[in-house]
């Protein structure tokens, strides 16, 4: 699927998306589970081409018996799809109740940008997931791991908590968009010492 939308990218800037992508290492994300891109923006402007910026595909890795940090996506959508095992997954839209579904291998879920979502697997084995992020997902760090910026915001695991935490944010998150499109010019702008989009 993701070479069609990167050959539709490129198509329509008159050049053709020759080039086989390879997915990277998993790599710990804030909210506590483990993320592999397997074609992000950055893959692509790394090849030489126009990097696609609509879209992005990773896949997700949740240990048995592992919980998430609840966090928060104020400018991408994202599904969730099973490709191996099962996992809770628990949104909330802010001020609203929250609400717990359970994926099993084959199903998957939308969660829209501006809506609070943790997993938590408690069962007896890893569930492997497939994230398709839209607009692509945005996640750097510089060479000593520090995180630059990143489209997700953490909020820690009690729910309870989340609503105050996320007014005490507003004004922080109210300028995400901004923030995120700067990041994103500056990112294919020059080329950058910081590692590539996740």
């Amino acid at each position: 699927m993701f070479y069609f939308f990167s050959y539709l990218h490129a198509s329509n800037e008159g050049s053709r998306m020759n080039h086989i992508f390879s997915k990277g290492d998993f790599f710990q994300v804030p909210d506590g589970t483990l993320v592999q891109t397997i074609i992000g923006p950055q893959d692509i402007y790394n090849a030489g081409f126009s990097p696609l910026t609509e879209v992005n595909l990773a896949y997700g890795k949740i240990h048995a018996k592992t919980t998430s940090l609840i966090h928060l996506h104020p400018c991408v959508s994202q599904i969730t799809h099973v490709i191996s095992g099962s996992i809770k997954i628990t949104m909330q839209v802010p001020f609203e109740q929250s609400y717990t579904l359970e994926l099993r291998q084959g199903q998957s879920i939308v969660t829209p940008k501006n809506t609070f979502f943790q997993l938590n697997n408690p069962f007896d084995h890893e569930c492997i997931v497939q994230y398709i992020v839209t607009p692509a997902f945005l996640f750097q760090q510089d060479a000593t791991g520090s995180i630059l910026y990143n489209d997700a915001v953490t909020f820690g695991k009690i729910w309870a908590d989340v609503d105050a935490l996320y007014k005490k944010q507003l004004p922080t998150l109210e300028n995400f968009s901004e923030k995120r499109t700067k990041v994103l010019q500056e990112m294919f702008a020059s080329s950058s010492t910081t590692s590539p989009a996740r």
